[in-house]
């Protein structure tokens, strides 16, 4: 007889009136392959007991014993939500019973499941964290988890949708360029939200991403879509909310788009939005709810100590599976997440014995408290958390006592609810009452120890805090962190650990278990039981290691062993070598935890960078920074840099290293001015190598929210107008926040100068507005961008510097591209801005850092009456002429003046072309196309010579019909040869001459270093 079930219990529900007989023919099916328990009921029995519908009446009706699985046709029995999203128990159709027979191991449960609300059931979906930050991660994982679906952090030919914003996505690059089918569609997020709205699966192609589409295109479709599913009308307005009234924190850092679909669910399931500015707020007594992102905010702890129920994106999503108003305290997701507890090798957990939706509870719940989690056991594990006390990794754990901590889920959510780590040996958490009773199964650990009792909790609207309240000052909470937190590694143990595959296990040969003969028997061992355990759902496994500083994702082991030494000499020769060519000054973070099945082999790792490290840094070395792979637009998460070896189909969540050959074919075409908030480049004078940085997200964000507001207090005043009507306004909660660091800001920076300067000018300076700022009357009438310089000084010194008419911007964008007149930087440098720079139409100023220094220095002085009126020409630039500045004046820029309008540039460069491209816009180039090694003639653009009449200092001979950027003499030769075959002139150059040429802003068609091409 089979033991496929063997220590599963199970409930069969008959929701049929007809087919009585059917219960039994189940119910023997699951006894002869050995199943623990089996009970089968009908609705006609469950109907003669009354509605269950509560907690106490399920377990009653069960006897307080637990079950594995509830087998049903239909979600028609009463007891239906309490079972699946309360106690977690998978709800299947008899047909997972017979294909788990069939393949002899228990599958996934998700596509077996009646609910026809789980219309993603089927679904594999990657969120792009290059176009979401964390808190917009959480809440599309959690509405994919509330309709069925499955989030993962890969991409593998099982992946169905990738979600972003971007159709130059690097994901969806990569993904097109990769040689493996992939039947993945590419959709904006906006097909998630109304597939959620509507309760049914939207027409895909209406949200489909053309990858072909300019930015620009992309951005206003966008737009379009979240215009189109604000407009719909929701399939379900269930007053589930009960109208009470919410506090969104300031820690819910959506975008604008977002944001106002939060707000539309709240009020369409009976709730109001209170509009707040900063915690204070929370004394008026107009709201009685709470949602925030973590326990770390002020808002949070002011919430709590005025008794405002607190909650967290995944309880919008449970209320709205219960279909009632839950108490937050129920579940330790509900409310605001709680800091980290271990550091990432303090918990490497193993667990075995759960199914279904009780996976991604315990995943999820490691992660918060800094571990990681995944099904495999193998030496390098700290803990295993068993459902029950049975299986092959159980025995084998309970053979290692001194090594593997061996303990339930208790222990587990005891320690993130106390916020301390607890005893694992203590009695509690050894006992099988987590597989015995129902009530002391997964999930239904009590969240009510957030540094104070329990909340009194009413269903209905609570009357509001008393004035009495006011008086209570907020809870400390000291050291708290981040939900997702980035552990950091250095780049040497990555040499150390790289790429280790076992014949069946990947983790059983890792470095050290490879250099122990001693522990051969051991690993083989684990090898063995590991692939045996019943705890496998799915015909796929997911083996996911985390060696050292790498995370290790395999296939399914037993199809791996079957081609698992070519795959093995595939990685190591085809990912080690680039590896170590990058590994300069790097460490090293680890992705969190996948969770669902894939076909495929990646390493991935990640290197942080320093988000304070100067523009200039040492030659010869290039680094590319991008947004952390822990979703997250907002200061709490660093810079971080990512890179990714490709094995087989596998795409991580992050972006392609610049230059690489995926690149070129699927470019931005961008104004000249519009990278630069992204990349910058340091061009070494020396030696031409270039250094450029990709800036994360999070900046990017800070940035475009701190331009919208710039110093507009007066927008608070919109504010108030908008808080008053019900819509959702025009300010973000990062927005406001950044309105009263602003107005703070403007205010200690007026309250200093007034105090330094002449009485004269103090008044000026009290009388400057948004709308009048009185630029003409102030001491400078200064727009400078700064490179190589002045990363230290505050947001306070910019505020200073700006009421004396020094205007600092951290980015050359469109919107102040026109007015820029100065560029501040401690020598003659090469890096993207300087070079820019000298496109400013007129470059007024070239300064050294040296005469900001000196203002700020007199104004910190403390000295009054104060003359900060400097001669600039001492602080002038060495190197630049007063005749390159007077050239910035002219109508035409340098390379427009010199007859070059159309450009091919080889996709080789350093820097990158769009970097490379920027450039060379703003200096008048009009077009540029880039070219791979094996360019033909019909490749190359041709440059454009119909004004060339115009530049009438030039000689005629300097008319080149072809114009290129090369980077190696072999491609200038293929240039000299293919215009020779088509007898056209041209002219090939290197960056070398392009930067000499920008800095003296004059061309030399005479210099050796170029190569003219005759007829």
């Amino acid at each position: 007889m089979s033991r496929l079930f063997e220590h599963i219990s199970f409930l069969v529900v008959n929701t049929q009136k007809e087919n009585t007989t059917k219960n039994e023919k189940l119910k023997t099916l699951l006894h002869d392959h050995g199943c623990l328990s089996c009970k089968a009921v009908s609705n006609i029995e469950i109907s003669s007991i009354g509605v269950i519908n509560q907690k106490s009446q399920f377990m009653q009706f069960m006897n307080n014993k637990k079950i594995h699985f509830i087998v049903a046709d239909s979600i028609d029995f009463s007891f239906y939500k309490i079972a699946t999203f309360d106690y977690l128990i998978p709800v299947v159709t008899e047909d997972w019973v017979y294909k788990c027979i069939e393949v002899n191991k228990l599958v996934k449960t998700n596509s077996f499941s009646p609910d026809e609300k789980l219309i993603f059931k089927n679904y594999q979906i990657f969120l792009s964290l290059n176009s979401f930050n964390k808190t917009e991660v959480l809440f599309y994982s959690e509405l994919i988890n509330a309709l069925g679906g499955t989030t993962v952090d890969h991409i593998s030919t099982l992946t169905t949708h990738l979600i972003t914003n971007d159709p130059t996505d690097q994901a969806v690059i990569a993904t097109i360029a990769s040689e493996q089918k992939q039947n993945i569609s590419f959709v904006y997020p906006t097909w998630l939200c109304q597939c959620f709205k509507s309760m049914t699966l939207v027409n895909e192609s209406d949200h489909l991403i053309n990858i072909q589409s300019s930015a620009e295109d992309s951005k206003n479709r966008l737009q379009d879509l979240w215009n189109m599913v604000e407009e719909s009308q929701p399939l379900r307005t269930l007053n589930i909310l009960n109208q009470h009234k919410f506090y969104l924190g300031m820690d819910l850092l959506f975008e604008k788009n977002l944001y106002n679909y939060l707000i539309s669910y709240i009020e369409w399931s009976g709730g109001e939005i209170v509009r707040h500015i900063n915690e204070n707020d929370f004394y008026s007594k107009k709201a009685d709810c709470y949602i925030g992102f973590s326990t770390k905010s002020r808002e949070y702890k002011v919430a709590e100590s005025l008794q405002i129920l607190t909650m967290s994106i995944p309880w919008l999503f449970h209320t709205w599976e219960m279909e009632t108003f839950v108490d937050a305290t129920s579940k330790i997701f509900l409310k605001p997440f709680k800091k980290k507890i271990f550091e990432r090798s303090q918990l490497i957990l193993a667990y075995t014995n759960y199914f279904g939706p009780q996976r991604y509870y315990i995943q999820r719940l490691t992660r918060l408290m800094g571990g990681i989690a995944s099904t495999d056991l193998s030496k390098k594990n700290t803990h295993l958390i068993f459902g029950s006390p049975h299986g092959k990794k159980y025995d084998f754990a309970m053979r290692r006592p001194n090594i593997l901590v061996t303990t339930n889920h208790s222990w587990l959510e005891d320690c993130y609810i106390s916020g301390e780590k607890l005893d694992a040996n203590v009695a509690k958490y050894k006992s099988n009452e987590c597989n015995e009773l129902l009530s002391a199964s997964l999930g239904q650990s009590v969240n009510c120890t957030y540094g104070k009792s329990p909340l009194s909790f009413n269903l209905q609207p609570s009357s509001m805090v008393s004035d009495s309240c006011k008086e209570k000052s907020p809870i400390e909470n000291k050291s708290e962190e981040n939900f997702v937190n980035a552990e950091t590694y250095k780049a040497d143990d990555v040499q150390n650990h790289f790429l280790k595959y076992s014949d069946k296990f990947l983790d059983s040969n890792l470095e050290d278990d490879k250099n122990d003969k001693n522990d051969k028997n051991d690993k083989n061992e684990t090898v063995n039981e590991c692939l045996s355990d019943p705890d496998i759902e799915d015909n796929m496994e997911t083996s996911i290691k985390h060696d050292g500083n790498f995370v290790f994702i395999s296939e399914d082991v037993n199809e791996l062993s079957q081609n698992n030494s070519q795959l093995a000499t595939q990685v190591s020769t085809q990912a080690l070598s680039p590896i170590k060519k990058n590994l300069n000054n790097s460490d090293f973070v680890d992705q969190p935890p996948v969770t669902s099945e894939i076909t495929s082999s990646i390493a991935l790792h990640v290197s942080k960078l320093n988000p304070e490290e100067k523009l200039e840094q040492e030659k010869g070395k290039s680094t590319i920074e991008v947004a952390s792979g822990r979703p997250g637009n907002d200061s709490s998460l660093n810079p971080s840099r990512l890179e990714v070896i490709y094995t087989e189909n596998h795409i991580s969540n992050t972006k392609l290293a610049n230059g690489s050959h995926l690149d070129e074919e699927f470019r931005k075409k961008e104004n000249p001015i519009d990278n630069e908030h992204k990349i910058e480049v340091n061009f070494d004078e020396n030696d031409n190598e270039v250094n450029y940085r990709l800036l994360s997200g999070s900046r990017a964000a800070k940035a475009k929210a701190a331009k919208r507001l710039h110093t507009d207090i007066e927008s608070l005043n919109q504010f108030q107008k908008n808080s008053k009507k019900k819509r959702t306004g025009d300010l973000l909660p990062e927005e406001l926040s950044l309105l009263e660091k602003e107005k703070a800001l403007d205010q200690e920076a007026k309250s200093i100068l007034l105090k330094v300067l002449p009485t004269e000018l103090g008044n000026i300076i009290s009388s400057i507005t948004s709308s009048n700022p009185l630029r003409s009357k102030l001491v400078y009438n200064i727009d400078a961008i700064c490179t190589g310089c002045l990363d230290y000084i505050s947001d306070l010194d910019k505020k200073l510097l700006y009421y004396l008419g020094v205007r600092i911007y951290d980015e050359i964008e469109n919107d102040n591209y026109n007015h820029l007149n100065t560029i501040i930087a401690p020598k003659r440098m090469r890096t993207a801005k300087y070079l820019k720079a000298l496109s400013f139409r007129p470059l007024k100023y070239a300064l050294m850092p040296d005469f900001i220094t000196l203002i700020l220095k007199e104004i910190h002085s403390g000295k009054i009456d104060l003359n900060l009126k400097v001669d600039l020409t001492k602080y002038y630039i060495a190197g630049v002429s007063p005749e390159v500045l007077r050239k910035t004046h002219l109508h035409k820029k340098i390379f427009d003046r010199s007859n070059m309008k159309c450009i091919n540039v080889m996709n080789d460069i350093q820097g990158g072309t769009d970097v490379i491209s920027s450039i060379l816009h703003a200096h008048g180039i009009e077009k540029v196309k880039t070219i791979k090694n094996n360019f033909t003639i019909n490749d190359l653009i041709k440059n454009d010579l119909s004004n060339a009449s115009s530049n009438k200092n030039l000689e005629k001979n300097n008319e080149f019909e072809y114009i290129i950027l090369t980077t190696k003499s072999s491609q200038v030769k293929r240039f000299k040869k293919l215009l020779n075959d088509v007898k056209s002139n041209g002219l090939a150059v290197n960056w070398e001459w392009c930067a000499k040429s920008i800095l003296d802003l004059e061309v030399d068609f005479k210099d050796k270093k170029i190569h003219l091409v005759s007829k």
